[in-house]
């Protein structure tokens, strides 16, 4: 019996074959499709979002109330403070060219209009009169860019640094003295840089900001911005607009970036440092 097994082992028939299946060669599974951002609010026909950002630096210890429609008696925005925009608020039965109004104790009240249809989101910025820092003017945005199709944030830059020029926002380089491209180029006070664009990679994103000058990004530097938000929020697949923002007047004022998030859902703002360089 030994002998027949040995033999068995060493040279008898072939075993039977293997139809055991095996997989081919693996490959790396594709990656996923980056998820689209939210998609905003649906409204009614004859609807508007519209909400007011108190960014009027020499009247940051004022507060404001807004009215929004012609008929309106009773404020829509009853308490507006400095740097603490209010949500969106839904306002019906609406047509293009909205009359809005806002005043202040011991300001004089400001009227203007928004300029959109149905359907639209709007945020009104309340800044200091360049001519006169006692009074106000109002400059309304629209909010309506089609959310990012990629991982990215997209933004705009919004200049509310009262007494300082047009500026340029370049993206800085990792060391001094590094070639800049202008991101945005010559945004004058009370204006915004126009259509969101691509930030240049992931937070945190540094940015210069410049005086404008002819050639872009050349200028003498204003501070540094570094684009991060804060625990807990994220600024994936989103628009957002960078507000420069100065409080206070003359040698003694201060200034800070105020980032919005825009359209809702997911609207809501942070602050972050500018710090001078």
């Amino acid at each position: 019996m030994l002998a027949l097994l040995f033999l068995s082992a060493c040279g008898g028939s072939p075993p039977p074959p293997d139809t055991t299946p095996h997989p081919g060669p693996q490959t790396a599974a594709p990656a996923p499709e980056p998820e689209p951002g939210p998609e905003p609010l649906e409204l009614d026909a004859g609807e508007i979002q519209v909400r007011f950002l108190h960014l009027a630096g020499a009247l940051a210890d004022k507060s404001f109330e807004a009215f929004v429609g012609a008929d309106a008696s009773i404020p829509t925005f009853p308490r507006l403070p400095f740097e603490a925009a209010a949500p969106y608020s839904t306002v019906k039965n609406v047509a293009e060219g909205i009359p809005i109004r806002v005043r202040g104790e011991g300001v004089a009240e400001v009227t203007g209009s928004i300029q959109g249809g149905p359907g639209s989101y709007h945020t009104v910025v309340i800044l200091s009169d360049p001519s006169d820092a006692a009074k106000i003017q109002l400059v309304p945005l629209g909010d309506n860019a089609p959310r990012p199709s990629g991982d990215a944030a997209r933004a705009r830059f919004f200049h509310a640094l009262a007494g300082t020029g047009p500026v340029d926002v370049c993206t800085a380089g990792p060391n001094r003295g590094d070639p800049q491209t202008a991101l945005f180029f010559g945004v004058a006070y009370g204006a915004s840089s126009g259509d969101h664009m691509d930030l240049p990679g992931t937070p945190p994103v540094r940015l210069q900001v410049r005086a404008a000058s002819q050639e872009a990004c050349t200028g003498r530097s204003l501070g540094v911005i570094v684009v991060a938000p804060p625990e807990g929020t994220t600024i994936d697949r989103q628009n957002i607009t960078l507000f420069g923002v100065s409080r206070g007047s003359g040698r003694r004022a201060t200034r800070d970036v105020y980032v919005s998030i825009d359209q809702p859902p997911l609207s809501g703002f942070f602050n972050l440092p500018f710090p001078a360089r």
